[in-house]
């Protein structure tokens, strides 16, 4: 354990105790705390921008360029491919360099390549594009850590749950661009007003620091110190005397997770990760296909909205969720819920789809929070990110494939029934976490 020495100066005062686990829970939550949350935050709108982007840009690009539905299904499956390698690297990175140089790349590359989509000539550049957009998305796993490691316990669930409210935010953002300027100015002038988030996320980052978790694995003490004594000063509290001891360096690998004490949760993680992106990337390019398309519109852009105000409303109940279920029957339940709903919103017999069409979305967002929150404590410190990104690389493998199957010319029940497949998968994959109840380190 890490030797912590500390005393306070004042009333306001922190006492800090002997680790840096108990160091963060003393300092709790504030004002720095809030600046971090709001730029993981809004940086995670900006990937939702851009993966909602492909349900208008996949339908639109293909109608201009005359493509087959394989070759409209790659622009989507591009970008998860691109994830499934972005993935692999920045978690290795992440775990080797730091969390914040690796969230300061995927932000750029998806900013850069964002913007270069929207002048693609053809489709096979917009693919190429959209890879390396998939790259930098793929580098998202890390700045979620970051915050995850430097949150304290009491509040940790409830704070990893709730910021995936700004993805759903994401969502109903690029699809009210879509319904002013997609009929007028067509996909390449949407394309270029969803890169806008994350260039505004470029300007953020000089206010972020790295992970003082991350910075005493590597053997980094004094940057630790001053990380936290900056947290302390931010909140308004003031720490003396703190003094954490060194600890021997430890160099990730993806063998780590291979480890016996680590194989069933690593499982089990990849099976919700899998099912997690399979169904809900699964349903944002499926809903357009299935609900009712009025006549003078090419999407059903109202539908869609409240599809995803029904995510709004799923990430809230999550964040009570969390609070009295382990994380995994969290999972559990809400796949379970998903894999009901959505057979229901196609069958022909049922009223109001509209209804199990927010069912869905708002239980899609609770799996997937919930298995990002088990991923982050599945593993101790030094091979979190490296744990974190391949769990979410499997997650991508799912997105990936989730295109081709739900482009596939098939009927929309069988695809319904595909997906409640998978959740059953994911279901699973919850319910037999070994570590759906364990506290960060």
């Amino acid at each position: 354990m890490r030797k912590v020495a500390g005393s306070p100066s004042s009333a306001g005062a922190v006492a800090v105790k002997s680790t840096l686990h108990d160091a963060k829970n003393a300092v709790g939550w504030g004002k720095y705390h809030w600046v971090l949350f709001l730029i993981t935050g809004f940086c995670l709108m900006a990937e939702s921008v851009e993966v909602n982007l492909l349900a208008f840009m996949t339908i639109d690009a293909a109608k201009e360029w005359h493509l087959n539905p394989v070759q409209a299904s790659s622009i989507a499956a591009s970008v998860f491919a691109g994830e499934i390698a972005g993935c692999s690297a920045f978690g290795l990175f992440g775990d080797r360099f730091g969390r914040k140089p690796a969230f300061i790349l995927s932000i750029a590359l998806i900013a850069g390549f964002g913007v270069a989509s929207s002048f693609s000539p053809n489709v096979y550049v917009l693919v190429c594009m959209r890879f390396l957009v998939g790259v930098g998305i793929g580098g998202f796993s890390v700045p979620y850590d970051l915050l995850a490691e430097i949150c304290p316990d009491k509040i940790r669930g409830q704070v990893l749950m709730s910021i995936w409210v700004w993805f759903a935010i994401g969502g109903i953002l690029i699809t009210e661009l879509a319904y002013f300027v997609l009929d007028s100015r067509g996909w390449r002038y949407l394309t270029l007003l969803a890169s806008v988030p994350p260039v505004l996320s470029l300007l953020f980052l000089g206010f972020l620091d790295e992970s003082p978790s991350w910075l005493l694995a590597k053997g980094r003490t004094e940057e630790a110190e001053a990380i936290m004594d900056k947290i302390a000063s931010t909140n308004k509290l003031e720490m003396k005397s703190f003094k954490l001891e060194d600890e021997e360096e430890h160099h990730a690998s993806v063998k780590d997770l291979f480890k016996p004490k680590y194989l069933l949760a690593t499982v089990c993680v990849w099976l919700t990760s899998f099912a997690q992106t399979f169904c809900y990337y699964g349903i944002i390019l499926f809903l357009p296909r299935v609900l009712h398309v009025p006549k003078s519109e090419m999407f059903p852009f109202k539908e869609l909205i409240y599809s995803c105000l029904g995510e709004i409303g799923g990430t809230i109940i999550g964040v009570f969720m969390v609070e009295y279920m382990p994380r995994g029957k969290v999972c559990t339940v809400s796949f379970i819920v998903f894999g009901v709903a959505l057979p229901l919103l196609v069958e022909p017999n049922v009223p109001l789809p509209l209804v199990f069409a927010m069912i869905a979305r708002a239980a899609a967002p609770i799996s997937g929070s919930a298995s990002w929150l088990l991923s982050a404590e599945a593993y101790p410190v030094e091979i979190r990110a490296t744990g974190h990104s391949y769990g979410n690389m499997i997650a991508r493998l799912g997105a990936f494939i989730t295109t081709y199957w739900g482009g596939a010319q098939l009927s929309a029940s069988t695809l319904a029934y595909g997906y409640t497949a998978i959740s059953i998968v994911g279901a699973l994959g919850g319910w037999f976490n070994p570590k759906a109840a364990m506290l960060l380190e």
